[in-house]
């Protein structure tokens, strides 16, 4: 009768040590997931934004309607200074020119007397805003990329080398080391 009383004593002891490791377990896989969720949005916003700038680029009618796709993109894609590095902002400013080359190309031709300096310019700005798409998916692609190859454990064990790589002092250095 005396062990059934010490197991129920040891059990006692050790159950709020087991509460707090199961909230512990908890709080982590919260954090996981919430860090997960953030990573979502933030995939969804950067795709809405690379979704526009393709819509555009695909556009049939781009060269010809120039004029009407600037506000509308530079509508769609006023976050993009927030979500993507200095790279796409320049594509971005990069799209920018060649719309407004585009236009003016367009009012040129429209006026009555074009020649075909005007005509090799416009041919010029239409090639190089068909080489933009592929460029787009290029630039655009490491910021789309939702899931990464590798397991959490050998991501974790990277960004510990990462860290012991760069952030070693000298003092922590071996001594026999020269």
């Amino acid at each position: 009768m005396n062990n059934a009383r010490d197991w129920i004593a040891y059990l006692q002891a050790f159950a709020p040590s087991f509460a707090v490791l199961v909230a512990i377990g908890v709080a982590v896989m919260q954090a996981y997931l919430q860090r997960q969720h953030l990573k979502h949005d933030l995939y969804n916003k950067r795709f809405r934004v690379f979704s526009a700038i393709q819509q555009v680029l695909h556009d049939p009618k781009a060269t010809t309607n120039a004029k009407d796709l600037l506000p509308s993109l530079q509508k769609e894609t006023a976050e993009l200074s927030f979500l993507f590095g200095q790279e796409i902002k320049d594509f971005r400013s990069e799209i920018d020119s060649v719309l407004r080359e585009l236009r003016w190309q367009e009012h040129q031709i429209e006026g009555a007397d074009h020649t075909v300096e005007d005509n090799k310019s416009f041919v010029m700005a239409v090639i190089h805003w068909d080489a933009l798409s592929d460029k787009a998916e290029r630039l655009f692609g490491r910021y789309l990329q939702l899931h990464h190859e590798r397991s959490w454990f050998g991501r974790w064990t990277a960004r510990v080398n990462r860290w012991m790589d760069a952030d070693v002092p000298d003092k922590l250095a071996s001594r026999y080391e020269n």
